[in-house]
């Protein structure tokens, strides 16, 4: 029994004892009751991460939303960066190509790629040149310089894609990009167009080039019998020549296999010597012409004789005089 008049203090607190009843002994497993309700209790054993001491003398910020802070140790993939679009770069360029202005580059296209229809061309997302056709040439545009896509896509079908490619464009250089056949489908074959050196006021300038797809060798012979430029390699681009004023009528020939190069290194057309005599190379027999063609030379002004064709499929070749400045 207990004594309910003994009181005793502790901490300051006066305590009377007042009598209980024994509660009976738990028997078996004691059900739950869900009408009693979970009153919470406070983790005390829970760790807690300690914050990093505050730097000076934040002001609190009442605007801030009381939203759970995200997990900062979560890994972030870094993007790429975010490349300017290549059309805000590029210009239509109708002036002299050779003016070409700080930081850009120059550039044309050629379509010198056989059996092909008309093409499409753009860079990154700006077209560039519409319904090209087969030995055509577009306008010059200028591009900033980087690693820009080019895409020649069939005008046909636009669906269908030739040709996609990263091409490089260099400050202040001026080219011909020549759309040509491969092994399996379209390149692009880059091909300078700054000027030719040491050029006097009174004379123009002309080269020549040979796209005809897996041709042997070619001559650009003139009809009086002078070779102007000899055993021309497909994809190979010839040095400038320099020529006065005026007309000049030429043909195409298949290179002599046993033809030396003893007029490479004679720069002047006028200075050439004669050769042939009726399309008869001494001590190498009969020259047949391929095509024939003439171009009218301006002083000043840079030509270049393209050739074109497909030699695998047809000996007919066409022959086209593309002026630049």
């Amino acid at each position: 029994m207990y004594d309910a008049s003994r009181i005793y203090r502790q901490n300051n607190i006066t305590i009377q004892d007042i009598p209980t009843n024994p509660l009976p002994p738990m028997m078996g497993n004691p059900q739950p009751d869900n009408n009693i309700p979970a009153i919470p209790v406070p983790e005390e054993n829970i760790p807690v991460t300690p914050l990093p001491p505050i730097v000076g003398n934040p002001q609190p910020d009442n605007n801030i939303p009381t939203t759970p802070v995200p997990e900062e140790n979560i890994p972030i993939t870094p993007l790429p960066p975010i490349m300017e679009e290549p059309e805000n770069n590029i210009q239509n360029f109708h002036s002299s190509p050779n003016n070409n202005s700080a930081g850009f580059s120059t550039i044309r296209f050629l379509h010198a790629a056989s059996g092909y229809g008309s093409v499409h061309v753009s860079i990154g997302l700006k077209n560039v040149a519409t319904d090209l056709s087969f030995t055509n040439v577009s306008n010059y545009y200028q591009i900033q310089d980087g690693f820009y896509i080019v895409t020649i896509t069939s005008a046909a079908n636009p669906g269908i894609v030739l040709f996609r490619g990263r091409i490089p464009f260099n400050t202040n250089e001026t080219i011909t990009l020549a759309i040509i056949r491969a092994t399996n489908g379209l390149s692009i074959l880059r091909i300078s167009d700054q000027l030719c050196q040491n050029r006097p006021k009174n004379r123009g300038c002309l080269r020549a080039v040979n796209l005809i797809y897996n041709s042997p060798a070619m001559d650009v012979v003139l009809t009086d019998g002078r070779i102007a430029f000899s055993d021309i390699r497909y994809k190979e681009v010839t040095s400038y020549k320099q020529a006065r004023p005026g007309k000049y009528e030429y043909y195409i020939a298949q290179t002599p296999y046993t033809l030396s190069g003893n007029t490479s290194n004679i720069d002047i057309l006028d200075n050439l010597p004669v050769v042939l005599t009726n399309f008869f190379l001494p001590g190498y027999g009969t020259v047949t012409p391929l095509v024939s063609s003439s171009i009218e030379i301006r002083a000043n002004m840079m030509y270049t004789i393209y050739m074109f064709g497909n030699w695998e499929t047809s000996s007919e070749l066409i022959v086209k005089s593309i002026e630049s400045r």
